[in-house]
This record gives structure tokens, C-alpha cells and sequence, in this order.
């Protein structure tokens, strides 16, 4: 089996735990830390990180050793001769070091230039790619033609391996689907597309699901789950102008990617048992309105304001989670975002989460406490999206219908 290297984004609890749900049906996970997960299988890359929303780059390890001293330009330029041989013009290479170590950063960009004076000497114009932070972004990689091409050195804390980016993330392609769709409303609440995907994996979905989005707003996990090859995906929100700016945007998504047809529909929370078959869906993937947008001016905010907010929020998820019950199948799974204020000189959450299970739901913990040491996570202990202080944050629930 071949081993790869998954380098997480910017949160990487978040990227964590949706790999902890994706990966173990396809391989074995060898090495878990904040910058990348190894893992052993058969793969193909880009099926694989197309899935994925918290993974920037995988790359196919080549080299592992206790020094990094072991990894020279002969091995450099060894792992690289299939891409010489193959290309012609300027062969562009670069580089990116995951680890805390400037000695280690020195190190290979010294190779680096080493190793571009060496194909010189070949009667081959050539040019290193990298920077004094040591990392290269999915985008650089992309626009420098680097997939191959760009070594990653990566350290575990006892051992350092070596691998080549075999593929990033499409940052030109999650712009389209985010801002080229035809309809994007600010007021509403802006749900980033790979955000959408990894919450559709932390609820395990298998294309043959039936999936909902009760708060759909316009129209984002219903579009990810469409393009997912997920056929069945269903949305619904009480705002009768979401579901216009919701089907445009999936006429548009539909036109460009010929999906299946979304089944959309103006239905309040509170009258989904009635809208929906009992014990129809597998599924339920949303991010119920996280706050008015007063929160955001909060030096005009008055503490009455904000207790009114958490009061109408924890009324809106309570209605939620009894609501939705009767339309989900026994053992369902659901993936739901909580706000998580920071405001007047604390952090305040929304309801009691022990207090939904009375409606039929058990609240699952994050694998990720188990997988780190010191993970980054919510006062209740669950996922996190946001930065920290940030007014408003998303904290991210996984529950299965008991």
C-alpha cells in the first residue's frame, strides 16, 4: 500500500474529524497531528480531495527518516526524474516544510537552490519555488504548475517523511460555486461550499441518502450534496425569497454540472412532520439562522438585546430538534451548527444539548478529542469554526436519531 500525506486547512480539528469520518473505509490512518494525517491505501487523489472540504493538498510519501540530513539532492532530484523526462522548458519545482524548525526550512531551501543549479548544468532553464515562511499555498502550487513538482517535508515529532503534492484543492472552482452563483445574500448568512461538504461527512452521507436542509437558505448543502452524486436532496426554508434565490442558484448548478433535479419547498420549522413522510430521511444536514445582524455592531448592542436573541435561538433549536424527529429514520444522522457568541466579555452558547435528547437524539462525540491531545474545541466540547474571539462562531453538533 502506498502512503499519503493529507495537510489539513486552517481548522484543523475540523479537517480532522471529517477525515476521521471519510478515510477508514478506504484505508489505514498511521499518524495523526495539526498539520497532516498519514495515510496508508490505494486511493485516487483527486476523487478522494474532491469529497473533501478541510484538505488542502495530498501528497505520496517517497522518503521517511529519524534526520532530515538523509534526504539530499540525489534523492531530490532521483524522486523527480520521471518529471524531467517528461516535460520540456523550464522545469518548475518547489517546496514546503510542516514543522517548527527554521534549521529545518534552511535546510531544504539550500537543496532547493542546489538542486536548480544542478538541472542548469543539464542545459535545463529551471526555477525554485519558495518562501521564507516555508509553506506554499494550495493556490501557489496551482498557478506555478507545482502537482509532482512540490516537495513536502513533513515532521511527526519522531520522524520526518517526504512526499510530492499529488494534488490541491481547486480554489478557482469552490470560487464558482460560492460567488459565480446567481444569487448570494449577505443578510442571510454566507455558508462557504467546502463548509457544506465537510458537514455532509461528518454526518457519514452515502449517495443512495435521502437528505434535508430545513434552514436552507440559498441553497448551499443542497448544492454540495447534489454534486456529491447524492440524488435524493431536499430543502426547505420559511423565507419564501430564499427558496427563489435557493432554485436559482440550483437551476444555474444544474445548467453547469447536469445534476439531478433539488426538491425545494416554503415550510416553517415547526410544520416539517406535516410537510415531510414520517421516517423519510437519512440525513439532515443545516445551519439554522445564527443571529441577527445587530450581534455584529456590538457597541450599539444592549445586554436586553442579547438576551432576547438567546432566547428566541434556544426556542428555534428546541422546535428543531422535536420537529424533525418523526421524518428521520431510526439511527439517522445529523449534522446541525450552533452560534457561539463571544460578547460583553465572555462566551455564551445557545440551549442545553443534553436537553435534545428528550426528543429522540443522541449528541456524538467528536473523535478528534480522542485523536489529539489538546484539541481545539467548544466550551461543550464540540467542533469549532471561526476565530477565536470572533462575535459569532459556528459550533458544530453530530447527532444520531436514537
Amino acid at each position: 500500500m502506498q502512503t499519503y500525506a493529507f495537510i489539513l486547512g486552517s481548522t484543523p480539528e475540523l479537517s480532522i474529524e471529517e477525515l476521521l469520518h471519510v478515510l477508514p473505509s478506504l484505508g489505514y490512518i498511521s499518524e495523526i497531528n495539526k498539520r497532516f494525517i498519514l495515510f496508508q491505501g490505494d486511493i485516487d487523489c483527486s476523487a478522494v480531495l474532491s469529497r473533501l472540504g478541510g484538505t488542502v493538498k495530498i501528497g505520496r510519501v517517497v522518503h521517511e527518516s529519524e534526520k532530515y540530513e538523509s534526504f539530499s539532492v540525489d534523492v531530490w532530484l532521483h524522486a523527480l526524474r520521471s518529471e524531467l523526462a517528461s516535460s520540456e522548458g523550464k522545469f518548475v519545482f518547489g517546496s514546503s516544510v510542516y514543522a517548527d524548525d527554521d534549521r529545518l526550512v534552511r535546510f531544504i531551501r539550500t537543496l532547493g537552490v542546489t538542486l536548480k543549479k544542478h538541472v542548469q548544468k543539464l542545459s535545463r532553464p529551471a526555477r525554485y519555488v519558495a518562501n521564507t515562511e516555508g509553506l506554499l499555498s494550495s493556490v501557489a502550487v496551482q498557478k506555478n504548475h507545482l502537482l509532482g513538482r512540490e516537495l513536502l517535508v513533513l515532521y511527526s515529532g519522531s520522524k520526518y517523511y517526504f512526499a510530492f503534492t499529488s494534488v490541491v484543492q481547486d480554489f478557482e472552482e469552490y470560487g464558482e460555486r460560492d460567488f459565480g452563483r446567481p444569487m448570494r445574500n449577505m443578510r442571510r448568512g454566507m455558508l462557504p461550499p467546502k463548509l457544506a461538504q465537510i458537514f455532509l461527512n461528518l454526518a457519514d452521507t452515502k449517495l443512495s441518502d435521502n437528505v434535508l436542509d430545513p434552514f436552507c437558505g440559498g441553497g448551499t448543502v443542497i448544492q454540495e450534496a447534489l454534486l456529491a452524486g447524492i440524488g435524493s436532496a431536499w430543502g426547505s426554508d420559511k423565507d419564501a425569497g430564499a427558496i427563489r434565490e435557493a432554485m436559482s442558484n440550483l437551476i444555474w448548478l444544474k445548467e453547469r454540472y447536469r445534476l439531478s433535479e433539488p426538491h425545494l419547498a416554503v415550510c416553517n420549522i415547526d410544520s416539517v412532520s406535516q410537510k415531510y413522510e414520517k421516517n423519510f430521511f437519512d440525513v439532515i444536514v443545516t445551519e439554522p439562522f445564527l443571529g441577527p445582524a445587530v450581534l455584529l455592531r456590538s457597541s450599539a448592542l444592549t445586554r436586553f438585546q442579547f438576551q432576547s436573541v438567546i432566547e428566541s435561538s434556544v426556542k428555534l433549536y428546541a422546535d428543531f430538534f422535536r420537529s424533525v424527529r418523526g421524518i428521520m429514520k431510526q439511527g439517522g444522522r445529523m449534522t446541525v451548527v450552533f452560534p457561539l457568541f463571544t460578547l460583553f466579555g465572555r462566551e455564551s452558547t445557545v440551549g442545553d444539548l443534553a436537553s435534545y435528547e428528550r426528543f429522540g437524539w443522541k449528541l456524538m462525540a467528536p473523535e478528534v478529542g480522542h485523536a489529539l491531545a489538546r484539541p481545539h474545541l467548544s466550551p461543550r466540547g464540540q467542533l469549532l469554526y471561526g476565530r477565536r474571539k470572533q462575535i459569532i462562531q459556528r459550533e458544530i453538533t453530530m447527532w444520531r436519531a436514537s
